[in-house]
C-alpha cells in the first residue's frame, strides 16, 4: 500500500502537508490523505495515479463495456483547413440553398460550452459525389481528397467540443449534418443517442473522463475508453425521455435569437398578454415595497 497526499485545492500547501502528515502519525483520518494499493491503478486505461477516487470507481472501468463496443462508435474527422475563407453563417446562405438536396449542409465545430443543444449555424459547400467539402485538401504533409469518418456524415448522433477550460458538454448532432475535428461524433443508434446524451452529461461521467486525461482536452480516445453502463432498461428509456426535454427546453430559449436558424420572434413579442401583465404587476408591488 502507498500514501499520498492531494494538495491541490490549497493554497499553502506546505502548512496543509505538514497538518496531513501530522493526522497520519497519530493514525486520525485527514481528508487529504489516500492509501492505495498502486496495483489497482492499472484498472483505468494508461494506469494513471488515480489515487483521490476509490476502488470502486477504478474497477468501473474492469466492470464495465468500453463505451466503443457493441453498436457504439465515437469518431473524429481531419481538420478543415482554411476555415474562415471557406465555411459560412446561417444568414449568409439562402433557405434555399441549404440542406443535403442542395448545395450547403450543416458543419459541427465544437464551439461553446453548451450541453445538449447548440444552434447549428455554419455551413460548407459540399460535394455529395467526392464526399468532400470545398476548401478541404488534408494537411501539407498528407494532402487528402476524402474526409476520415466520411461514412457517419449526415447521421444522427451526439457532437461535443473537444477543448474546453469549463467542462464536457455533449450536444444533439441532428441528422443531415457534418462534423468538425473540434467536434466530434458520436453514434450509438436513433434509439439509444438520446440515452447516451444524458449519461454524457451526468457528473460521473465527467469525473470518468477526467481519471484518464489533461484538463481541458477531451480528445475521442478518451471517450472511446470511457466504462458505460447497460441503458437498455426502464430507467434508460427514462433518461432518453429528459434528455429529449434538455433538448427542446434550450432549443426553445433560441426561437428569440436573431442568428439562430430556429428564430421566431424576439422574447418579448413571444410573451402572452397574461404574462406581460403578470410581469407589470410585479414590478409594481417591487416599486411600491421600496
Amino acid at each position: 500500500m502507498t500514501t499520498f497526499f492531494r494538495l491541490l485545492h490549497h493554497d499553502d500547501k506546505a502548512t496543509a502537508l505538514a497538518a496531513a502528515t501530522a493526522a497520519l502519525r497519530q493514525g486520525t483520518p485527514h481528508p487529504d490523505t489516500h492509501t492505495v494499493d498502486p496495483a489497482s491503478f492499472a484498472q483505468v486505461p494508461g494506469s494513471p495515479f488515480a489515487y483521490w477516487v476509490s476502488e470502486r470507481v477504478r474497477r468501473l472501468f474492469a466492470e464495465l463495456p468500453r463505451f466503443e463496443s457493441k453498436d457504439r462508435h465515437a469518431c473524429v474527422t481531419n481538420p478543415a483547413g482554411n476555415d474562415h475563407r471557406y465555411f459560412r453563417t446561417s444568414w449568409e446562405i439562402p433557405a434555399k440553398f441549404k440542406g443535403r438536396a442542395t448545395k450547403w449542409v450543416n458543419m459541427l465545430k465544437g464551439g461553446d460550452f453548451s450541453r445538449y443543444y447548440s444552434d447549428t449555424h455554419l455551413f460548407v459547400d459540399w460535394d455529395d459525389k467526392e464526399q468532400t467539402f470545398l476548401g478541404f485538401e488534408g494537411t501539407p504533409h498528407r494532402p487528402l481528397k476524402r474526409l476520415a469518418s466520411a461514412d457517419y456524415f449526415f447521421l444522427p448522433g451526439i457532437t461535443y467540443s473537444t477543448r474546453s477550460q469549463v467542462g464536457f458538454s455533449a450536444r444533439i448532432l441532428p441528422a443531415g449534418c457534418i462534423f468538425h475535428a473540434k467536434g466530434p461524433g458520436i453514434f450509438c443508434g436513433t434509439e439509444n443517442n438520446p440515452r447516451f446524451l444524458a449519461l454524457m452529461n451526468s457528473q460521473i461521467f465527467h469525473d470518468l473522463l477526467l481519471l484518464q486525461m489533461t484538463f481541458g482536452s477531451y480528445e475521442v480516445g478518451v471517450i472511446q475508453r470511457t466504462p458505460v453502463p447497460n441503458l437498455d432498461t426502464p430507467d434508460g428509456e427514462q433518461l432518453g425521455k429528459l434528455a429529449f426535454a434538455c433538448v427542446n427546453l434550450k432549443r426553445g430559449l433560441d426561437t428569440a435569437t436573431e442568428t439562430s436558424h430556429v428564430f421566431q420572434l424576439p422574447a418579448l413579442l413571444q410573451a402572452s398578454g397574461d404574462t406581460l401583465a403578470a410581469r407589470d404587476a410585479a414590478w409594481a408591488q417591487r416599486v411600491a415595497a421600496a
